[in-house]
């Protein structure tokens, strides 16, 4: 991999911190990885350091004094919406909770021999999202630019395309769905309906009636069976170059 990962490791146990932190150099030697890794231990500086800084993947305990690693986790995704977090810790009984605040794995302290594997999937998973094209223009009466990794979906309103990002609506910009579509299904995009285009990084479900996003948000699904099996398709396209 030629990718260099940003790595921050944060526990309020000094001790576990190093030896996680020479498994994690172990593991990156072993992959040829190249990573720069961060140590902090507590939950206040990990929210301070992410606020400076852009970072690839956090491995954070949950039992921490002061700010734990749910409520620092929390305020992270605000900061950065596609922080990768592993939550490591030796209680064993958060796991379903950690689920809420989205983690990528959950990790025992217990038997961390499957860091590796875990490791090993992030990666792959961050290097890929990094060397696909992130921006893409679309030609109409002016060059309309599209962040993949921003815009979740974009609908249509008569002759207008309207993008919507995690923070709400983008403005709007003269050019048909169609012609939007035929710029961006190369890049992630599928169409399952004729006034919808959808970012397949945000869906959640695709069924043969919605699809739902990761924040909720249902779309809805044409009952064409050309459009849709073409999405269906282009979206399981999708999830076949993300897998490892």
């Amino acid at each position: 991999m030629n990718t260099l990962f940003s790595v921050v490791i944060c526990d309020d146990d000094p001790d576990f911190v190093d030896d996680l932190n020479k498994k994690v150099i172990d593991i990156t030697k072993k992959l040829n990885v190249q990573c720069e890794i961060s140590l902090l231990y507590n939950g206040k500086e990990l929210i301070e350091h992410c606020r400076k800084n852009i970072s690839d993947i956090v491995l954070v305990d949950i039992d921490m004094p002061d700010i734990d690693g749910f409520k620092a986790v929390q305020t992270l995704r605000q900061q950065q919406s596609d922080l990768a977090v592993i939550f490591i810790t030796a209680h064993e009984e958060y796991a379903f909770q950690a689920y809420n605040y989205q983690p990528f794995w959950f990790v025992s302290k217990n038997d961390l021999s499957m860091l590796e594997d875990v490791l090993i999937k992030l990666f792959r998973k961050i290097e890929y999202r990094k060397t696909v094209q992130e921006i893409v223009y679309i030609r109409s009466d002016k060059l309309i630019a599209i962040n993949t990794e921003q815009v979740m979906y974009i609908t249509s309103s008569g002759h207008y395309l309207i993008p919507h990002t995690s923070h709400g609506e983008e403005s709007s910009s003269r050019c048909g769905i169609q012609q939007a579509y035929a710029s961006l299904k190369g890049f992630g995009f599928i169409c399952a309906h004729r006034s919808c285009i959808v970012n397949c990084r945000y869906i959640d479900k695709f069924t043969q009636q919605s699809i739902t996003l990761k924040n909720g948000i249902e779309l809805p699904v044409s009952r064409n069976k050309d459009i849709v099996d073409e999405a269906t398709e282009l979206y399981k396209q999708f999830l076949r170059r993300l897998r490892w």
